[in-house]
């Protein structure tokens, strides 16, 4: 359990790193805003094919859930999968500090890119891309003491290419 912890700190400050603080005064929005994707909601035939076992399925990151984030998580043999739902914008995430090494990059019918956790670059990757009212981000972490067989961003752009026809447009 503390390895999991471990491994999805990285996922963690993405999700903290995309919070964003607003100033002025509070007004009252007309329209709400539409509910997440929730990533859990994926069935178990579909991730079994991404790799991923989904007896070992999570919700939140270490049992935490965090507000405005619909996110759900699962193991494979060597690295731990998540996938994670905002109405943060995709220009939102460009700019999220905790990520670096950007690069656009296409995955199945998906238009986003990777991008590594800032001082994991050789355990992480995480695949962002823009849906209708939001984000979603495909997020890889290796397990440690396990050898890698591919570069975390090769997994992460075959896993969202095995997951493309379940995520939202």
């Amino acid at each position: 359990m503390r390895l999991r912890a471990l491994t999805l700190c990285g996922a963690a400050l993405l999700v903290v790193g995309c919070s964003t603080t607003m100033e002025g005064s509070p007004t009252v929005s007309s329209t709400e805003p539409s509910a997440l994707f929730n990533p859990c909601d994926i069935p178990d035939d579909a991730l079994r094919a991404a790799g991923v076992d989904p007896g070992t399925e999570k919700v939140g990151i270490a049992g935490t859930g965090f507000e405005g984030w619909e996110i759900c998580s699962w193991e494979a043999e060597w690295y731990f999968l998540g996938v994670l739902t905002s109405h943060n914008t995709f220009d939102d995430l460009r700019r999220n500090s905790e990520l670096a090494n950007f690069r656009d990059v296409a995955a199945g019918s998906r238009e986003g890119f990777t991008a590594v956790n800032v001082g994991r670059d050789d355990s992480t990757c995480n695949f962002g891309f823009a849906v209708e009212g939001g984000t979603v981000v495909v997020n890889m972490a290796t397990k440690y003491l396990i050898s890698k067989p591919e570069e975390p961003c090769e997994t992460v752009v075959k896993r969202v290419e095995d997951l493309d026809t379940q995520l939202p447009r």
